[in-house]
């Protein structure tokens, strides 16, 4: 499956960022997909008076989308960040070029969606979950290959007819290079145990966060794994214009 480079170290996140030869890897360990949320509030962002964006299902709007991309802008939670190009896949695949709006973060990205001064961002579900539940927006898909607990009756991009497209955020370990295999493996096995835990899976479940099957959680996938990622968005990230510095 596509999923963004976002890479958690030592308790901070990097999008596509380069890996140190001074780094080891230690394992995957878990993934959480993306919704497409739309606004439903009224009007393009640019701030024409419109109705609300009478869309209800994915195709819906992917036309309406289509139809309206000279005057519509998409939210993100940053230049380069998985929802930047969680959205600039989608909108490459629906063959579109709204206008990119970056934010400092998700939540003053999603604020703006309700306010409809954007038209939809791509969102992980605890940022979209409150004003998805009040009513505020529309999940018009979830961009994962199958459903969440969180929203079980929100179809996924591929059952709505639009395959291809799926984008997840990861979590993942890594240690500075020569770290004592003793301390790699003391919290491998930390970290695992607790995976089995039915209550630390059901709590990550209902966060819309899936634990990665335990026979990936090894640095020797997690080494694979990255190179297919570095793989499988270099169009998009080529297409967007993000350099590294």
């Amino acid at each position: 499956m596509n999923r963004p480079l976002r890479i958690e170290v030592a308790g901070q996140t990097d999008v596509g960022r380069k890996r140190s030869h001074n780094e080891d890897n230690f394992a995957i360990m878990a993934e959480y997909g993306l919704y497409v949320v739309a606004d439903d509030m009224g009007g393009h962002a640019s701030g024409e008076i419109a109705s609300k964006m009478a869309v209800d299902t994915l195709q819906e709007f992917v036309a309406y989308v289509k139809a309206n991309q000279e005057k519509m802008q998409f939210g993100s939670s940053g230049v380069g960040s998985g929802s930047h190009f969680s959205c600039a896949k989608l909108n490459a695949a629906l063959g579109v070029e709204p206008t990119h709006v970056p934010y400092r973060g998700s939540g003053l990205a999603m604020q703006d969606l309700v306010a409809g001064r954007i038209d939809y961002f791509c969102a992980l579900g605890a940022a979209a979950m409150g004003p998805l539940e009040a009513g505020n927006a529309k999940a018009m898909a979830l961009l994962t290959s199958e459903r969440s607990p969180l929203f079980p009756k929100l179809q996924t991009s591929k059952e709505q007819g639009l395959p291809g497209i799926d984008s997840y955020f990861w979590t993942a370990f890594f240690f500075p290079k020569g770290t004592p295999d003793a301390i790699v493996q003391k919290l491998y096995d930390a970290t695992t145990q607790a995976l089995k835990s039915p209550a630390t899976v059901e709590r990550l479940k209902n966060a819309g966060v899936a634990p990665i099957a335990p026979e990936l959680r090894t640095p020797a996938y997690l080494k694979t794994f990255i190179a297919s990622e570095v793989d499988n968005w270099a169009a998009t990230i080529k297409a967007s214009g993000v350099t590294i510095e």
